[in-house]
């Protein structure tokens, strides 16, 4: 976990109870800040990301937006895998930089931008397995994807317009997404922009069975 401030600590929280996974360690520069939240988590606190490369498989990064790419580079060009917060990075040309290093590191090693209002829950090709996602919230790709990229390969998704808060969340269980909402109707749409109708009869949660057609879910 790279950086141990108020959204640091909740990526921290999340990784610390995840089944199958280890929080090997948290990084902040600031001694009290990451002490603390190591301590709350059960693991260990560093001051430096570089002390983690080659030690671990994943990272958040949730840093200062001027880190995200210095970060996020050494630790794709260490193979790891990497999770970055919202806006990847300060410019155009540094995103296009880890776009081009996550894929010489490897499928399954590239980040996506933590700036769309949708959330994923699977692909036309296979689950990806565990995932779960909320608006606003980070997802993990094999490599970065447009909005029309997302339309044309995922076969489930959630669109909550712009800026709105999180009202819909997806959970992957083998064959199925559950659509977990609340605040108001479920709408689906065979479109990323629409046009949405009502899911009639639907009720939180809703498992969803991917046809092999694109599905997107809004709440209104």
């Amino acid at each position: 976990m790279i950086g141990a401030g108020y959204l640091g600590r909740f990526h921290a929280q999340k990784y610390a109870v995840a089944p199958g996974c280890t929080l090997v360690g948290v990084v902040d520069p600031r001694h009290e800040v990451r002490e603390a939240v190591a301590a709350e988590m059960g693991t260990r606190g560093f001051a430096d990301h570089r002390e983690l490369l080659g030690k671990v498989d994943a990272v958040s990064v949730v840093t200062t937006t001027p880190a995200h790419y210095a970060i996020a580079r050494d630790f794709l060009e260490a193979g790891a895998h990497v999770l970055v917060e919202k806006p990847i990075t300060e410019t155009v040309e540094q995103a296009q930089s880890l776009i081009e290093i996550a894929a010489a590191a490897g499928t399954g090693k590239a980040i996506a931008n933590n700036g769309a209002d949708w959330a994923i829950g699977s692909t036309g090709n296979g689950w990806d397995g565990g995932f779960t996602g909320a608006i606003d919230e980070v997802a993990v790709y094999p490599k970065a994807q447009s909005a029309a990229q997302i339309q044309k390969q995922y076969t489930i998704a959630v669109n909550g317009g712009s800026n709105e808060p999180a009202q819909v969340t997806i959970s992957l269980s083998g064959a199925d997404a559950t659509l977990t909402w609340s605040g108001g109707a479920l709408q689906q749409a065979d479109s990323f922009d629409g046009p949405y109708t009502v899911v009639s009869g639907a009720v939180s949660p809703l498992k969803v069975t991917p046809t092999g057609s694109a599905k997107f879910y809004r709440v209104r």
